[in-house]
């Protein structure tokens, strides 16, 4: 019973932190699936806001929300707030995220999208894919 309580009581207290730490960045409206680090995202609203300097937060319309970690972008800088997502066939993989001071985050890519990558044996780039974001 103890141990249900302080689980409980844990659980209550990381979700306040990452909700209080949590700074709204930007709205998206994705209109397809799409693959952010191990996890499988629905078409959906979204809300993209930065938890610490290495974890962002994605909630959707309903609240569901999961955090992923981040390292900074590897490209130029970007003007305007935006999503880029890698497209492989009907596949869509999160890779970044920019707002309007330029700065840049990406997400590390997963082992299924490697193995997209891998199975495109002609070496080209992923199709990029851009959502602006509001």
């Amino acid at each position: 019973m103890y141990r249900k309580v302080f689980g409980a009581l844990v659980l209550l207290t990381l979700a306040l932190v990452v909700n209080v730490n949590a700074q709204q960045k930007a709205r998206a409206d994705v209109p397809f699936s799409f693959m952010a680090g191990d996890r499988m995202l629905p078409a959906a609203s979204y809300d993209i806001s930065e938890v610490t300097s290495n974890a962002l937060l994605v909630r959707d319309f309903r609240g569901d929300a999961s955090m992923f970690t981040f390292g900074p972008a590897d490209a130029k800088r970007a003007m305007y707030n935006k999503m880029v997502f890698h497209k492989y066939g009907e596949r869509y993989f999160l890779y970044q995220v920019w707002d309007a001071d330029g700065q840049g985050i990406q997400l590390y890519r997963s082992n299924l999208e490697r193995e997209q990558e891998l199975a495109r044996n002609n070496g080209s780039a992923p199709q990029e894919v851009v959502i602006a974001l509001r």
